[in-house]
């Protein structure tokens, strides 16, 4: 292998310096080899420590159609250092297209001197030139800074090329400073953010006696983390005061059943165990002893290891596997200030199990009181008896539904045999009643039946304010006899929803207006409207038959038949009828009497 100063122009490495002494004729040459020494070894340290890229600046920014490159410093294959001493701008080529920004150093002989007959330029100037090339050229002193792009006179940047350099050690360790402060270990850029106080650091340090500690620190943003990353995946994070593990950036969605993430603890030559977390199921606890921890085992796959404990207090489930038991030595004891809930998809047993010589094995004594979440369900006949009364109660109510026996017609019926009371005591319901329902108030969605039943009901009454029945009779006490008899009236029946308003008026010359309630308009229709007229007489003055107009704008006119101005009283009497509501159906089939024709019949609202 031979080390070479330019790489590219494969230029020896010089292995010779000069010598001085006193009174030395000096030659040019000799001058030459003593920078060239210097150069070359200077270089290729920085090869080996540097490698080629950005140190700092050199940062991409449109101006206008054109491209500002800022002030910085890079270095390139040779180790030689690439300064760009202020902000440079580039003006691009004509017409859109992408092109790579690069930087290369170049050298040329400057300041010619004419002295003692010798001429010849007396300095070599070092600069850093900015080109725009189509591909990055073959030879590696030049670093690509990124792209730069014009598409219909928009100019934006690139950096995804751009080649950043660092610190590079070949071989041996880099062997920070010892200590908890900011001139010790590996300390990162402040503020690299943009923000203010902003830190990142590792550092080795001694709390005291040889008592040491890693500190890995990242400062002052709640939002700040500390991520570990493995096989390209986030695996542990530290953030907000938690520690995450699992895939953290890995957007792949895990199925139902898939380790997440776990704790592997290695006791070689004995027992290996751990702590995994599978996605849909929870933590579980398992003995890796047979061959090494690992995500690599399917549920029930590999034996649960044991959890000795104390005590255990589980907010929400603890989960027993199939066919296993939870064992007390003695008496066992689940207590807590919450309720403690028993839940199965087989439902619970009592049973005596393997201590059925013992007469007080598989009962349940319960000192209080029974609480059920879902079903209360006996094999037949399911009695409630006490010497008292029988309570249900619940925040959500009661419902009687028919459940699982939909297909039998007596599902989902309360039989009464007596009297329901709600809110009132039986008692209410007079002793002649061979039943009945005592509330304060009653509410039907649907409609309310009374009759002997069958498809005939004699009074129907519907939730849209509908009532039907053959009679309507209301029943009143005797103004004569209130305690011994009864007043019976009917109602006064007609096919259509009619109103009715009377009163008295008298003429005056001949004439009268009577003027109707001002809602008489807005409730009534146009047509059908009727009025009927009574002469009346207080004495001997001459009375006249009468004659009313038609009723508009809520009054009619009355005058004496033949026109003469008779001046006496009158009853009046206006029909009408109501526009608020739709005209009667006379004459309907009986099955348009139920709800939505009957079809309806027998279904329960939605809850």
């Amino acid at each position: 292998m031979t080390i070479y100063w330019n790489k590219d122009q494969r230029v020896p490495l010089p292995m010779r310096r000069s010598r001085y002494y006193s009174r030395m004729f000096l030659r040019a040459e000799d001058l030459s080899l003593t920078q060239d020494y210097l150069l070359s070894r200077q270089q290729v340290l920085f090869r080996q420590l540097v490698p080629s890229g950005v140190v700092s600046g050199l940062d991409l920014t449109p101006t206008g159609s054109d491209l500002m490159v800022a002030a910085g410093v890079a270095t390139d294959a040779d180790g030689s250092a690439i300064v760009l001493p202020e902000d440079v701008r580039v003006t691009l080529p004509p017409g859109d297209g992408t092109r790579l920004v690069t930087i290369h150093r170049e050298e040329h002989a400057a300041e010619l001197r004419d002295e003692g007959g010798a001429k010849g330029e007396t300095r070599l100037v070092e600069e850093g030139r900015i080109e725009l090339v189509a591909a990055l050229p073959a030879d590696s002193r030049y670093v690509p800074l990124g792209t730069v792009t014009r598409q219909n006179g928009v100019v934006r940047t690139d950096l995804t090329s751009r080649r950043l350099s660092g610190l590079r050690v070949q071989a041996g360790a880099v062997t920070p400073t010892v200590g908890n402060h900011r001139q010790a270990g590996i300390q990162f850029p402040a503020d690299s953010g943009g923000g203010s106080g902003d830190e990142a650091f590792i550092r080795y340090y001694v709390r005291g006696g040889e008592h040491a500690s890693l500190l890995i620190g990242v400062n002052n943003d709640a939002e700040d983390t500390i991520d570990f990353l493995q096989g390209g995946v986030e695996r542990l994070r530290i953030a907000g005061g938690m520690l995450y593990l699992g895939g953290i950036n890995d957007q792949q969605r895990h199925e139902r059943g898939q380790l997440v993430s776990g704790l592997g603890f290695v006791g070689r030559g004995t027992q290996h165990g751990q702590l995994s977390f599978r996605a849909g199921y929870g933590f579980e606890m398992v003995d890796r002893s047979r061959d090494f921890p690992g995500l690599d085992y399917s549920v029930d796959v590999q034996p649960y290891a044991d959890l000795t404990l104390r005590s255990l207090a589980a907010r929400e489930d603890v989960v027993i596997g199939a066919g296993k038991a939870i064992r007390g030595q003695g008496m066992l004891h689940v207590d807590g200030p919450d309720r403690l809930y028993l839940l199965n998809q087989k439902g619970v047993h009592i049973t005596a199990g393997w201590h059925a010589g013992d007469p007080d094995a598989g009962h349940l004594h319960v000192e209080r009181n029974i609480v059920l979440g879902d079903v209360l369900a006996g094999r037949g006949r399911l009695h409630l008896d006490g010497p008292e009364r029988l309570y249900l109660m619940n925040q959500g109510g009661v419902r009687v539904e028919a459940g699982w026996h939909s297909g039998n017609p007596a599902a989902g019926t309360v039989h009464v045999q007596r009297s329901l009371a709600v809110q009132h005591e039986p008692s209410q319901i007079p002793s002649w009643s061979g039943g009945g329902v005592v509330t304060f108030d009653m509410f039907a969605t649907g409609g309310i039946y009374c009759g002997r039943g069958g498809d005939d009901w004699p009074i129907k009454m519907f939730g849209d304010g509908v009532f039907y029945a053959k009679k309507k009779n209301f029943a009143i006490d005797h103004p004569l006899d209130p305690v011994g008899r009864t007043l019976v009236h009917s109602a006064i029946e007609g096919p259509e929803y009619g109103v009715y308003y009377r009163g008295e008026g008298a003429l005056t010359d001949g004439r009268a207006v009577v003027e109707l309630p001002e809602y008489f308009e807005a409730l009534t229709r146009p047509e059908g409207r009727t009025v009927q007229l009574t002469p009346r007489f207080d004495g001997d003055e001459e009375i006249s038959a009468l004659a009313a107009s038609a009723v508009r704008e809520g009054r009619f006119t009355v005058r004496a038949v033949g026109g003469a101005a008779y001046a006496h009283g009158f009853y009046w009497e206006v029909k009408a009828v109501r526009a608020d509501v739709e005209e009667i159906d006379v004459e309907v089939g009986k099955a348009s009497l139920l709800p939505n024709g009957g079809a309806e019949m027998g279904k329960m609202p939605d809850s």
